[in-house]
């Protein structure tokens, strides 16, 4: 995702894990946004994900997507591609 569409808009990760395994997901994946240590896990629990989870939120911060499992995401963003 963030390679096809990360120069539209920006990519956060939010992780409840242990900040070292967080670190260490990073760099296996060598991923190149950012990725928040969610420690008290707020955000997660304000969300009400327990699961790895895809949110789409758009600049006004209203929720435009949220599954846990991206198979209908791609179609999302083609849709939301046409729009612009």
């Amino acid at each position: 995702m963030y390679q096809k569409y990360g120069d539209k808009m920006e990519f956060i990760g939010i992780c409840a894990d242990k900040a070292e395994e967080i670190g260490k997901f990073v760099k296996k994946h060598n991923l190149s946004f950012s990725v928040a240590h969610d420690k008290e896990k707020k955000v997660t629990l304000s969300f009400g994900v327990r699961i790895p989870t895809h949110i789409l939120i758009d600049k006004d911060g209203e929720i435009m997507y949220q599954e846990p499992y991206p198979p209908e995401l791609e179609k999302f963003m083609k849709e939301l591609r046409k729009e612009e």
